[in-house]
């Protein structure tokens, strides 16, 4: 996800994006780089983006930098004095821009794809779904356990929850609905599971296909 968003950022907006592996990351980067804007997701491991955005205006040097939060939940409460505003996950690659540029200057740009860009959307599109199965290593194992230990649990309810995310950005509904699914039936389980419960193996078998039916459709689509 965050690939596709620096690749709309940087082709379409024309910005120069830097990236960064979380929010204490972030901090450090932002006294480095200097930016005009912060794009942060409101979950992100160790120190989430409502307690990075807090830190950033507790200091004199990024207190009044703008900052807007990515979220897959409707929150508009996190339009605060944190946050310009909020752009929903999962969001058009092709609209990002447009959205950063309403929010932060309060005006629109033309909603421009060019061939260059969808090209690279494909090109990212397959590459993730080559991904997939590795993303699906996690649930897998669960699934094998005879006594499902609570970190697998929940470790495969986390991926769940990232794999709907990012197939929704990327363009695979199919994969995010059926991770939902799973998402769902995880997130059912007791804190220390006697075995998985037939429904959550259905739920894994289903996200299971979407992926290798989303492997050829990217692979479709690049040929």
């Amino acid at each position: 996800m965050r690939a596709v968003a620096q690749l709309s950022l940087q082709n379409i907006g024309g910005w120069r994006v830097t990236l960064c592996d979380g929010g204490a990351d972030a901090l450090l980067a932002i006294r480095r780089e200097r930016p005009d804007l912060v794009l942060m997701d409101i979950q992100m491991p160790v120190q989430g983006g409502r307690e990075t955005a807090r830190m950033m205006r507790q200091d004199a040097f990024t207190a009044t930098l703008p900052i807007i939060f990515v979220t897959g939940e409707e929150r508009p409460d996190l339009a605060t004095d944190l946050a310009l505003g909020v752009i929903l996950k999962p969001f058009n690659p092709a609209r990002l821009p447009q959205q950063v540029l309403a929010l932060w200057e309060a005006r629109t740009t033309p909603d421009v794809k060019s061939d260059a860009f969808t090209a690279s959307l494909r090109g990212l599109r397959r590459e993730y779904a080559g991904r997939l199965h590795r993303m699906l290593e996690t649930l897998d194992r669960l699934e094998a356990s005879p006594l499902p230990a609570p970190e697998d649990a929940e470790d495969a309810l986390r991926q769940a929850h990232k794999i709907a995310g990012s197939a929704a950005t990327l363009g695979f509904p199919a994969v995010t609905e059926a991770a939902r699914a799973a998402e769902h039936a995880l997130g059912g389980l007791p804190p220390s599971p006697q075995k998985l419960p037939d429904s959550a193996r259905l739920a894994l078998l289903t996200l299971r296909t979407a992926c290798k039916a989303a492997a050829a459709e990217a692979e479709a689509e690049h040929n």
